[in-house]
């Protein structure tokens, strides 16, 4: 579902072309683009039959024909819900929720701590099932198993911090300001 609120969110500033939406995307992605024509224009066909995007044509000296996407108000509201959207399935997922922190600012406080809470719930899990795999006798045989075991487990405790932060600053009186601004 994060690849629909990249090409929504990539038109939510105004209106571009295939081109213009892949390379927002990707820049959301840490510059790696890992939409392709054959995902990208086939979505803005569906999300132009459903009413969430519009495209305009324009003819161009020698070259084929541009369409221009441009976000309705319809659109808009998608992207909010698909953003504040977040199952426990996804809250397990690492790119769903990076994209979803990325626009934040698009949503409400409430959606924002509920889709906090729940990666912060995926991450105990994470820790959980890393620590049974810490101490299976397998590992202790396996070095490298162990190190990428105690790598996941830094990095989960790390994102961890990170969250309890966010939930620390969004908690104030649902302000508009982005969480951890002023810090």
């Amino acid at each position: 579902m994060y690849v629909d609120i990249l090409i929504l969110a990539s038109l939510w500033s105004g209106s571009r072309h295939g081109y213009e939406i892949r390379h927002s995307a990707g820049a959301m992605l840490g510059g790696s683009c890992l939409l392709n024509n054959n995902q990208l224009y086939p979505l803005l066909r569906r999300f132009e039959a459903e009413g969430v995007v519009t495209s305009t044509t324009l003819a161009q000296v020698g070259r084929p024909e541009r369409h221009v996407y441009s976000l309705t108000s319809q659109g808009k509201s998608l992207l909010k819900s698909r953003i504040a959207e977040f199952p426990e399935a996804m809250a397990r997922d690492d790119r769903e929720f990076l994209i979803r922190v990325h626009h934040f600012h698009l949503i409400e406080a409430r959606a924002r701590c509920r889709i906090l809470e729940a990666r912060l719930a995926a991450l105990h899990e994470r820790l959980e099932r890393t620590a049974a795999r810490l101490e299976a006798p397998e590992t202790k045989k396996r070095p490298y198993v162990q190190q990428a075991s105690e790598f996941v487990t830094a990095k989960t405790r790390l994102e961890m911090d990170w969250i309890a932060g966010l939930l620390g600053s969004g908690s104030r009186k649902a302000s508009a300001k982005p969480l951890g601004a002023g810090k």
